[in-house]
């Protein structure tokens, strides 16, 4: 029971960091500001914690849906690496990046990183 409650609040905890990362690089004007490389890096940090975001549906969808893990642990473990390299870049973007979304950003990443390190224990 209690292991059903740390996964459900680490994925709220996911969903609304990434909600509010998005907010608030929406509610910064300019978007990309001096010094601009370090925005751009803030940005990139962003679509990666989006792609990560978008990995985790897709395969959640799979393994549930439509061929489930028990047959495919090759691509169970490839979205664990692929995962890992995109929480390095967002971590290297909220590092090197410029802006008030970074928090929120790697926050996020580091939620969806942990649901998928839960999942990947329980298997």
């Amino acid at each position: 029971m209690i292991a059903i409650v740390i996964f459900a609040l680490t994925a709220i905890a996911a969903v609304v960091s990434f909600v509010l990362a998005w907010k608030k690089w929406r509610e910064v004007d300019p978007k990309f500001g001096v010094p601009r490389w370090r925005s751009i890096i803030a940005f990139i940090g962003l679509c990666s914690v989006s792609a990560q975001g978008l990995l985790f549906v897709s395969m959640d969808a799979y393994g549930r849906h439509i061929d489930g893990w028990s047959h495919n642990y090759r691509l169970f473990n490839i979205w664990g690496r692929v995962d890992f390299y995109l929480l390095v870049v967002v971590v290297l973007a909220a590092l090197l990046g410029k802006g008030r979304s970074r928090p929120w950003m790697f926050l996020s990443s580091l939620a969806i990183s942990g649901v998928q390190f839960m999942i990947a224990l329980s298997r």
